[in-house]
């Protein structure tokens, strides 16, 4: 049963996420002490975890950068509706997304869901794990840019898919800025190698005019 930890300040927020995750099959500890959020971390050692973002009493990507220097488990963002989140926060502060709040059951257990079967993938035979900005297997890792991150993270989730190059490019430019195709051709290119030099030579292949598929070992 996977371990989450949860720092909610708002106590029905909270509630909500404990229940949620306890009717999802997980088994939620809720931090109980903001001064002592990184020992309870250690304590709990959990698979993820859950931060609230958005109020100035509590500063949440704080304790997501902290905990992120400290551990390499999957950290999910819960801002406040109010609160300007974009993916590329969320990744310069050590989390791996985030999902805005008001908080619905289907779409948290699916995000969780994903979160947990990309960067856990290894416990069923795969030795691949993609963390922010880090890529490892079979424990060799290599540092990844904003745009290899998110293209590797679309291609894991979707082993064995066609990724058309409109749908990357569309992504890319969604988390990143306005690009072109020569730049999504350059970083497939940047991702290919740095996946070689971790033993994963050839994992994504070009599907001629059309786009990519990753395969994974």
């Amino acid at each position: 049963m996977k371990r989450i930890y949860v720092i909610e300040y708002d106590k029905q927020v909270a509630s909500f996420l404990v229940e949620t995750l306890k009717e999802s099959g997980y088994q939620p500890f809720l931090a109980n002490d903001y001064d002592k959020i990184l020992a309870e971390f250690t304590a709990y050692e959990p698979h993820l975890v859950l931060i609230a973002v958005g109020t100035p009493a509590f500063d949440g990507l704080y304790w997501s950068r902290e905990i992120r220097a400290i551990g390499n488990c999957p950290i999910l963002l819960m801002p406040d509706s109010s609160y300007k989140m974009s993916q590329v926060i969320a990744l310069e502060n050590g989390a791996d997304g985030y999902f805005s709040k008001p908080l619905k059951a289907i779409p948290l257990q699916t995000k969780i869901e994903r979160t947990l079967k990309r960067v856990y993938a290894g416990d069923k035979g795969s030795a691949l794990k993609l963390r922010p900005m880090e890529i490892e297997y079979r424990g060799e890792k290599q540092s990844l840019t904003r745009k290899e991150y998110f293209l590797m993270k679309a291609f894991m989730e979707r082993p064995s898919q066609l990724l058309t190059r409109q749908y990357l490019l569309q992504l890319l430019t969604n988390n990143i800025g306005e690009l072109d195709d020569n730049t999504l051709s350059v970083n497939i290119t940047r991702l290919r190698r740095k996946l070689s030099q971790i033993g994963l030579e050839n994992a994504i292949q070009t599907v001629r005019g059309k786009g990519y598929k990753f395969f994974s070992k």
